[in-house]
């Protein structure tokens, strides 16, 4: 990738630096960075570390609640066992020889050394983690997590394939050369329908052409399609009361909850719309408006007929919106479900940006049938040999 954005660039770190990250997270166990890729033979009396639980018949090592103190050495682990890590907070897990999986749930500012893991290394619901492979882990997975430092310290730890799902702030840093080298995980994706199959690519924010995007090729943006030579006049009588013009350019509804339909038909193309902390509400407008933006909303549903740059959706849950005519692009961020309905073959060009997202349907109408189809949230990433990181849609989307 060529002249990228200073938010997403190469970073580079030298060596001693990595490896004063190395020591402060290894200091109380130095044997640790220097460990073989063995299986460690079992102790007679596997005391170990008593913050670290062995249960579930001897399969599954346990650490849970733990706040600050010393790093927690798990030494006696075996290759069929599992390690859950639980609910803690600044805290240090250490782990040496081989296991089968490791667990990282609802923590936060926690950091794990590993060496070997058989299966995968799973991180959920947790925020400002870091984990590293001294040796081989084929998978991991990220899933609503805010802030996940993953450090592979070998080139077979740079061949882990890397799943995730409502992240943010995900790096991988490894050693090139004599350098060490932080890369963005993608956190942002474009979704465009192709015929009946929906198309994701990461977002150009992740390459040389950073900026806002951009309707696809061909798109007929709303302002270009026909339409009256002149703004028709507003409608007699006085708007719907729900709704306030701000400084002659942006119109708000805010904290409506149920009751009828909010109609908006007194906006000209110029003015925007916030749609603000609304439940159960249902928003109509039925002229052409520049932007339309809906924040911290909850089981809401916005009818829309053009828009002449962008619907924005963040924070929100259980929502619905419809174009009938054209609207170049959407961005939908933090938002678990959001229903898209594209009722006309202009609407159908609209380009989706999505961002932490979950269960965001599109539904367009194919004759006289409506198809409906998933927005892919799950998102693969390895990074290649020539150091980039390569993104693909998760095989779950696949028919």
């Amino acid at each position: 990738m060529n002249a990228q954005p200073a938010m997403v660039k190469r970073q580079k770190s030298t060596i001693p630096e990595m490896q004063a990250h190395v020591a402060a997270i290894s200091e109380a166990s130095p044997e640790v960075a220097e460990a073989k890729h063995e299986e460690p033979a079992v102790p007679v009396e596997p005391l170990g570390d008593q913050r670290a639980k062995l249960e579930d018949d001897m399969k599954r090592w346990t650490v849970a609640n733990q706040s600050g103190g010393e790093p927690i050495r798990i030494t006696t682990a075996e290759k069929h066992h599992s390690v859950q890590i639980f609910k803690c907070s600044d805290t240090t897990v250490m782990i040496e020889g081989k296991v089968n999986s490791v667990s990282i749930e609802g923590c936060l500012k926690t950091q794990v050394v590993m060496t070997d893991v058989i299966s995968s290394v799973e991180v959920g619901n947790s925020k400002q983690i870091k984990f590293q492979i001294q040796g081989s882990c084929p998978a991991a997975s990220i899933d609503k997590t805010d802030s996940c430092m993953i450090y592979m310290m070998s080139e077979e730890a740079k061949k882990m394939q890397i799943s995730t799902s409502k992240h943010s702030d995900v790096q991988v840093t490894y050693i090139a050369g004599d350098e060490g080298v932080e890369k963005p995980i993608p956190e942002q994706f474009k979704h465009v329908l192709d015929g009946d199959n929906v198309v994701s690519t990461v977002s150009s924010l992740y390459s040389g052409d950073a900026g806002l995007p951009t309707a696809v090729a061909g798109a007929v943006a709303a302002d270009e399609a026909p339409a009256a030579e002149e703004e028709p006049e507003p409608p007699a009588g006085e708007p719907d009361a729900r709704a306030k013009l701000m400084d002659d350019k942006r119109w708000v509804i805010e904290g409506v909850d149920g009751g009828d339909p909010v109609k908006l038909s007194h906006h000209a193309k110029k003015h925007t719309l916030l749609i603000h902390k609304c439940s159960n509400a249902t928003i109509v407008l039925d002229r052409k408006i520049n932007s339309v933006a809906i924040d911290g909303c909850t089981k809401t549903q916005v009818v829309m007929t053009d828009v002449i740059s962008a619907v924005e959706v963040v924070n929100g849950r259980s929502l619905k919106f419809q174009i009938t005519g054209a609207c170049p692009s959407a961005l939908i961020d933090k938002t678990d479900s959001c229903m898209i309905y594209l009722m006309s073959e202009a609407a159908k060009r609209c380009q989706i940006s999505t961002s932490m997202h979950s269960d965001v349907q599109v539904t367009y109408m194919k004759g006289e049938d409506p198809v409906e189809k998933p927005i892919p949230e799950q998102f693969v990433h390895v990074v290649q040999p020539d150091g980039s990181v390569k993104s693909d849609v998760s095989s779950l989307y696949s028919s």
